[in-house]
């Protein structure tokens, strides 16, 4: 697989082509593989129940090894690309409404009770970073990677350019960098200390 990806992306990748690749397609030989045989591969997944963002991946793990293959030319084609007829939906393809309704995001009442419960838990560094990771939609690896240098109470904003994965500080998956305005509660009084220590905790 491509050394780029990221340490938990290739144990993920790894794990759904032992799980589910190999059983299926491991007794062939590259060559052997056809289009016909992804879709199969595909089509069981989806009649076994698995979602549609699960499939995806399978067959993007899938992809990369073929894709792999044909960079080694050892084959041709990869015949994980594109592994469905023109206008028939391919089981791990999600509609713009799918993926809305596959984020489930906590509602203003759940993220309170969350919150409160890890300040009573005697804990109010984990509090404040889950309140960052909330108000200013983080994901955790960019929270860890936070520095003080990212941080503008003057002009209320967050700068975020990095994350952490599998224990290493790198770029952001999309290698850009973003401003994220701080909301009201963040920079308020009695959580600035506490932003400030959460963005410093790594």
């Amino acid at each position: 697989m491509p050394p780029t990806l990221a340490p938990r992306t290739l144990r993920s990748y790894r794990e759904l082509l032992e799980q589910h690749v190999l059983p299926a397609l491991g007794a062939s030989n590259l060559q052997e593989i056809r289009r016909r045989h992804v879709k199969d591969l595909l089509a069981d997944k989806s009649r076994a129940g698995l979602s549609k963002n699960t499939i995806r991946l399978i067959r993007t793990a899938l992809s990369v090894v073929l894709g792999d293959a044909v960079d080694d030319e050892l084959l041709e084609v990869n015949v994980a690309l594109g592994a469905g007829r023109r206008g028939r939906r391919r089981p791990d393809t999600m509609s713009a409404i799918e993926r809305r309704q596959a984020i489930r995001p906590l509602t203003y009442e759940q993220l309170a009770t969350f919150l409160s419960v890890a300040e009573a838990r005697g804990s109010r560094l984990e509090a404040t970073l889950f309140l960052v990771l909330a108000d200013a939609g983080l994901g955790p690896g960019e929270a860890f990677a936070l520095c003080w240098d990212d941080v503008s109470l003057v002009d209320r904003t967050l700068r975020v350019e990095r994350a952490v994965s599998a224990g290493h500080v790198q770029l952001t998956k999309t290698d850009d960098s973003r401003i994220v305005d701080l909301t009201a509660r963040l920079v308020a009084v009695d959580a600035v200390v506490a932003l400030t220590a959460a963005v410093s905790f790594q």
